[in-house]
């Protein structure tokens, strides 16, 4: 089970940098001022951080950002239907794909550390750093596809968005969840979200480790117990330490007397 979550992660985590570092490099690309284009992206992501940190607190993890990457990557898809005389709709679509990505690329890094157990959390966010590297190396070579079409890169993109959303589908929901501390607790993947929600009215694997722990204090078991004995009996006798210390003194006292002598 942990083997399918951290593909789908490393996926997901992949496409998301390629998406984000994908559309920065190609904003210089787009028609208009290229500075004018970058402030307006920087502006937009601005914008699309406070918004996270509301959707952090309100809504699902996994459906936020499934939603997100849904968005960017319709939205990408559409700019190949836009006239070409229409140049300033081809910039909106862009930015709105954008904060979409920016979203889920702002989202992914909490959620996928709620997803690792406590055991395995600092090493797979380190296998997550590195898959996203590996999307951050792939990047750059979108942005060089425009010399070959204007819409490519866009399409690629758009594309690999949507795959990115069904697999984060797949993934469980950890908002409103305990953390899982061992490798048994880690939620099983859901394929659709009429399946979580079924899944959730089964009792998680967290649940049952509480469970088959609390019955070590059944009654059954405290019924074994021996009653601890009250403190008037525990009390020991102190009169062979009183013999002891006399005896002690009595040895010292003869060793004086043979100096002595």
């Amino acid at each position: 089970m942990l083997r399918v979550l951290n593909n789908s992660i490393f996926f997901c985590r992949m496409i998301i940098t390629i998406g984000y570092y994908g559309l920065s490099f190609n904003m210089a690309n787009l028609h208009g001022d290229p500075y004018i284009n970058c402030f307006i992206s920087a502006a937009t992501e601005i914008v699309v951080y406070v918004m996270c940190w509301w959707f952090m607190h309100t809504t699902p993890r996994r459906i936020v950002t499934a939603s997100m990457l849904f968005l960017s990557g319709s939205v990408l898809l559409l700019v190949q239907c836009v006239p070409k005389t229409l140049r300033i709709m081809t910039i909106i679509f862009v930015m709105i794909g954008k904060s979409g990505v920016t979203a889920a690329f702002t989202i992914i890094y909490i959620y996928s550390a709620e997803l690792y157990p406590t055991v395995v959390r600092n090493m797979g966010l380190g296998a997550c750093s590195m898959a996203s590297r590996i999307g951050s190396m792939i990047a750059p070579y979108f942005a060089y596809l425009v010399m070959y079409d204007e819409v490519l890169p866009f399409m690629l993109m758009g594309t690999l968005m949507l795959t990115a959303g069904m697999f984060s589908l797949m993934l469980p929901e950890t908002r409103d969840h305990p953390l899982p501390e061992m490798i048994q607790q880690t939620q099983s993947i859901n394929c659709c979200w009429f399946s979580a929600r079924l899944s959730g009215l089964r009792p998680s694997t967290i649940q049952t480790t509480v469970l088959q722990n609390s019955n070590i204090f059944s009654p059954a078991s405290t019924a074994e117990l021996q009653p601890i004995a009250p403190a008037s009996t525990l009390a020991y006798d102190a009169t062979p330490m009183r013999h002891g210390r006399a005896l002690q003194g009595l040895y010292r006292t003869s060793l004086t007397i043979e100096k002595e002598i």
